[in-house]
């Protein structure tokens, strides 16, 4: 089994990843429950998936969240592929359609990480045969 620590290096390479290493980092979520849960509350307390250029975020001066810029860091949502519930924004998303708006002051940052959100339910939908999935 993959070390934790392994797929944290994957998940923030400053790279798009392949299908291949996608694929590590949703079977490492399902298999991980409880640290889909921690990260779902992570991303959505400091919104270090998103990328924003006109407010940045997460908070620049947090020196553990100085690598995050241009969305580089969206791939760590794979995680959540297999638990919506996790991610307050992926679950709307879910529930809503492609069309959803989130709250000012962060419209611009999900915005332009929105094809990676949009995985996340396609890739939910997929796995668990979900008949929205044609839609």
């Amino acid at each position: 089994m993959p070390k934790s620590i392994d797929m944290h290096d994957l998940a923030f390479a400053a790279r798009r990843l392949g299908v291949r290493d996608q694929v590590k980092l949703v079977n490492f979520g399902r298999k991980n429950p409880r640290f889909q849960e921690l990260l779902g509350a992570s991303l959505f307390r400091y919104g270090y998936h998103l990328y924003n250029q006109y407010r940045p975020a997460p908070d620049w001066y947090v020196q553990d969240f100085a690598q995050f810029r241009r969305a580089f860091c969206a791939d760590v949502m794979l995680f959540l592929v297999s638990a919506p519930d996790a991610l307050l924004q992926i679950r709307q998303l879910l529930e809503y359609g492609p069309n959803t708006r989130f709250g000012a002051g962060r419209e611009h940052g999900f915005h332009n990480c929105s094809y990676h959100f949009l995985r996340n339910v396609l890739g939910y939908l997929a796995l668990s045969g979900d008949s929205r999935l044609a839609a």
